[in-house]
């Protein structure tokens, strides 16, 4: 998008609509491009690259669903069922950015 209504909106990475929550739109600025997840497709653990001092990770199943919060960037993805997750970053200063990843 280049706006919504008119509101500048550069650097989405994603627009959702959870059940739970109002309606969101996530980005980081610079960083999102560099930040990475890997393995993926993931069996027992998930890294998240550049990941910084006081940035928070939630995992959601896609009904938005949380299902992990952490402050790690290795983490325990073993006991989760195969499918598609969603892994939220958010920063200190309000930033979000998403990533899709697998679990085998």
């Amino acid at each position: 998008f280049g706006y919504i209504g008119n509101v500048n909106c550069n650097h989405i990475a994603a627009l959702y609509d959870y059940p739970d929550s109002s309606l969101a739109i996530y980005e980081i600025e610079n960083r999102e491009e560099n930040i990475s997840i890997y393995p993926n497709p993931a069996h027992q653990q998930l890294t998240v690259s550049e990941l910084k001092q006081g940035d928070k990770i939630q995992v959601s199943d896609m009904t938005g669903r949380v299902l992990i919060q952490t402050t790690e960037s290795t983490i325990d993805v073993s006991y989760l069922s195969s499918g598609i997750y969603l892994l939220e970053i958010k920063t200190q200063d309000g930033k979000r950015a998403v990533k899709k990843f697998v679990k085998e």
